[in-house]
């Protein structure tokens, strides 16, 4: 099969045209082959059309059926065979597998599907990152942050059995290249990020535990509020624009938000930042009680002199 690199909708037809001629001329595994044939069958029952049924009343239409149905009988016993034949009977129906079927968010599987058109593009890189672009704005409506998030598990996920090497270094450059566009506003950060990702980038996987322990401190505290996500927390420290209602609403006072920027910025040297938009960075990162931002002098400007707060706030920070 000649690949459309072009044709950049995820659709069952064109993935199983792909995913036939790799395994029938083996260069796709049992296990995976199984998987898509299993799951086509499934998403052709249910969004799929019928190719033809049995009418009892004619002739031809009946000894065509009926002979199908003998070829599907035969062949059905072994994966190979199925694959050949390329049609499957479900009850009194017959459907053909190569089925324009646009496969979306909601889809079940859209992980596997999403995996599968991926590797189509093996042999024109140039052409996946493309891909992952009209991706991002049409499946994702832009969402940067979730889509990054959704192509790291994908990576996770199919790297040993469906993304060879070349494939998965593209995604992964891709990637570092958003983020480092994302990471800045006019050339600077939009949100937080510890300088311990430039030589160590899963710290923050790798030390969950300790970060969890900082923002249960921070909630019993009352620096944020109790209801905040350790996902949506540990957000703030990557440096990537963070969604308006997955910031952190701030419920300590506009001074102790000062402190922690100040502490992890200057005097603990923790995070990267442009040293005039410290500002900006915090309310890219943070909403005040009434889930509005501070605004950039409101926090520059803002007095109170509670030592025991603010060597408190330092000690759980310090964990970090």
């Amino acid at each position: 099969m000649d690949v459309n690199y072009s044709y950049y909708d995820i659709n069952l037809g064109d993935i199983w045209l792909y995913e036939h001629d790799q395994y029938i001329s083996d260069k796709s595994s049992n296990d995976l082959a199984k998987k898509v044939i299993d799951k086509a069958e499934e998403l052709i029952i249910k969004e799929g059309k019928v190719s033809f049924i049995a009418d009892l009343d004619n002739k031809d239409s009946r000894l065509y059926y009926e002979r199908n149905l003998k070829d599907y009988k035969k062949n059905s016993n072994t994966l190979k065979g199925r694959f050949e034949t390329n049609y499957f009977f479900n009850k009194e129906s017959c459907y053909q597998f190569d089925q324009d079927i646009i496969i979306k968010r909601e889809t079940s599987g859209f992980d596997l599907w999403f995996a599968l058109k991926l590797r189509q593009y093996d042999s024109k890189l140039i052409e996946l990152k493309i891909f992952l672009e009209y991706q991002l704005e049409r499946t994702f409506n832009k969402d940067l942050v979730r889509f990054i998030d959704f192509i790291k598990l994908e990576l996770k996920q199919f790297s040993d059995t469906i993304f060879n090497d070349r494939i998965t270094e593209t995604i992964d450059g891709w990637i570092k290249n958003k983020n480092s566009l994302n990471r800045k506003l006019k050339g600077k950060y939009s949100s937080l990020r510890l300088r311990e990702l430039n030589t160590n980038p899963d710290y923050l996987q790798k030390n969950s535990h300790v970060l969890s322990n900082v923002l249960r401190h921070l909630k019993v505290n009352n620096f944020i509020h109790e209801d905040t996500l350790f996902t949506d927390f540990i957000r703030i420290f990557e440096g990537n624009i963070i969604p308006k209602n997955k910031r952190i609403v701030w419920t300590g006072t506009n001074k102790d938000l000062k402190w922690f920027m100040d502490y992890l910025s200057e005097s603990s040297n923790k995070i990267e930042y442009h040293k005039h938009d410290k500002w900006i960075v915090a309310n890219m990162c943070f909403l005040n009680k009434e889930n509005q931002e501070f605004g950039k002098d409101v926090l520059r400007k803002s007095s109170g002199d509670d030592e025991a707060r603010k060597k408190l706030l330092e000690s759980i920070l310090a964990k970090i």
